[in-house]
């Protein structure tokens, strides 16, 4: 598509009356750069013109050359022949329709303009298209779309108009036919629905206008398009079916030729559209699929990592899977996301990853810790950020690592943050943690039990520890009989 004035599609306007040239700007400029010509030779020359324009609105009735001869000329040169055409013309007749349809013309609208239909019916084509020249070149032609058998469900309550679309359309397409909206609407959700559906307006107990309402109500009939084909040929009517999800009108009484451009164009507008979609929902799934067997991979290699810092100290063999395990289940008790809980559970494993900086002897002695050792201890969460945070993690995983040691009132490590500068994540892990190694032995003390490690948490609430995890803590442990095992990190 033609990339100008703001990467508007490109509309040449071609029509001797300046008034209708003026009239047809103003209610395009919003959406379209446009270009004018005031006769059928000036046409032809910007036509061919680079770059090209998106779509030609062409008027019939000119002097020297009439809207006919354009059009011929525009398909008989290679550079012009795929624009699409649409006449704009105050000739009404049906033998004239007929004759710019069959000539090659996509469309045809008769002044005076509608501005809601003609946006309409230009940006149906626009996108037509746009469709074409996106999948052609990967074998899905407009030719290859239409050579499908199509069916069409036609309803209305006169049997005259329902025979007359059925002798005309029968050869191309598979006929099916409501003479009410309700029967409309049981075959839009039965098991063999309608390709498109040409439905008329004025019908009793339920009109047009609510049979749309309701097919387009539902999974399966919001992706039929719907032509309303009536009598009624108020521009506000048009307007008002348009609103509620109709695909164009048609007014009775119709020329078959009319219905049969409008039936192909949106029949082979549709299918690109459930192409397009069909690939989305292929690649979203391969997708998918990519995205589990990296997260598998990431935890695969962050377990393994985990590891290392857990055989470089025996006594707290473990540690890291049990925080994982608590941290998780807080996560979910806390009702978050499963994309938090997810991070949540691959930053509490690595989450003590720094101390494979710290000396083994260190972590394994049994006796008090001098003040330089201890320093070096603490290091550890600024450590395990260093080794963590060149990693794409799409969590926080390495700034959850560095903060899960701080503390409400700031008296945590390492940077001494308060309330509201801590991660969610990171005050999670930080009661996590505290139950988990106050629950367990370490080198030097037995295991303190979990009831004095629960209420450990429980007098630093809002204190040291976020108010709303310790409830979530606490509710696991009286209520919920949760304890913590030996099991290797679990997933969330």
């Amino acid at each position: 598509m033609t990339e100008i004035g703001g990467n508007k599609p490109k509309i040449l306007i071609v029509d001797d009356v300046i008034e209708n040239l003026h009239a047809t700007i103003n209610i395009l400029r919003n959406d379209y750069a446009t270009i004018v010509a005031s006769s059928g030779e000036k046409a032809l020359a910007l036509a061919a013109c680079e770059p090209p324009p998106d779509l030609i609105l062409l008027d019939i009735k000119m002097p020297s050359m009439d809207g006919y001869e354009v059009l011929q000329k525009l398909k008989a040169n290679p550079v012009t022949a795929e624009i699409p055409v649409i006449f704009v013309t105050a000739l009404s007749e049906s033998a004239d329709e007929a004759k710019g349809l069959m000539m090659g013309a996509v469309d045809y609208i008769t002044k005076p303009v509608n501005p809601d239909l003609l946006k309409t019916r230009i940006l149906t084509q626009i996108e037509l298209q746009r469709y074409r020249k996106k999948f052609s070149p990967y074998g899905t032609s407009n030719k290859k779309v239409l050579q499908q058998q199509f069916s069409v469900l036609v309803v209305d309550d006169v049997p005259e108009n329902i025979q007359e679309l059925i002798s005309s359309l029968s050869n191309e397409y598979r006929i099916m036919v409501a003479n009410n909206g309700s029967k409309a609407i049981e075959i839009v959700r039965s098991d063999n629905p309608p390709d498109l559906v040409l439905l008329d307006i004025m019908m009793p107990e339920m009109d047009g206008y609510e049979a749309c309402r309701r097919i387009k109500a539902s999974v399966a009939g919001n992706r039929i398009p719907i032509l309303f084909v009536s009598v009624i040929n108020e521009p506000v009517e048009k307007v008002r079916g348009l609103a509620i999800g109709a695909a164009d009108y048609i007014s009775k009484p119709f020329d078959i030729d009319e219905v049969r451009a409008r039936v192909r164009t949106h029949l082979e507008l549709n299918q690109y559209r459930l192409h397009l979609e069909n690939l989305l929902e292929e690649r979203t799934a391969k997708l998918s699929v990519s995205e589990e067997k990296m997260k598998a991979n990431l935890l695969d290699t962050v377990a393994a990592l985990a590891t290392i810092a857990e055989m470089r100290d025996p006594y707290t063999a473990g540690h890291q899977s049990r925080v994982a395990q608590l941290s998780v289940a807080i996560a979910k008790e806390l009702q978050l996301s499963q994309q938090q809980v997810e991070g949540i559970h691959l930053a509490s494993i690595v989450h003590d990853i720094g101390k494979n900086k710290i000396p083994a002897e260190i972590l394994t002695r049994p006796g008090r810790l001098s003040l330089l050792e201890f320093s070096l201890i603490k290091a550890h969460p600024r450590d395990g950020y260093e080794i963590l945070r060149n990693i794409d993690f799409p969590w926080p995983v390495a700034q959850t690592v560095l903060q899960h040691h701080e503390r409400l009132d700031g008296s945590g490590y390492p940077q001494a943050l308060k309330n509201d500068e801590i991660l969610l994540e990171a005050k999670i892990i930080a009661v996590a943690d505290v139950v988990e190694a106050m629950s367990s032995s370490r080198p030097y003390r037995p295991g303190l039990g979990i009831e004095k490690a629960l209420k450990e948490i429980e007098q630093g609430s809002d204190k040291v520890y976020d108010a709303e995890v310790v409830r979530c803590c606490l509710k696991l442990f009286h209520e919920n009989k949760f304890q913590l095992s030996d099991i290797s990190a679990m997933k969330p």
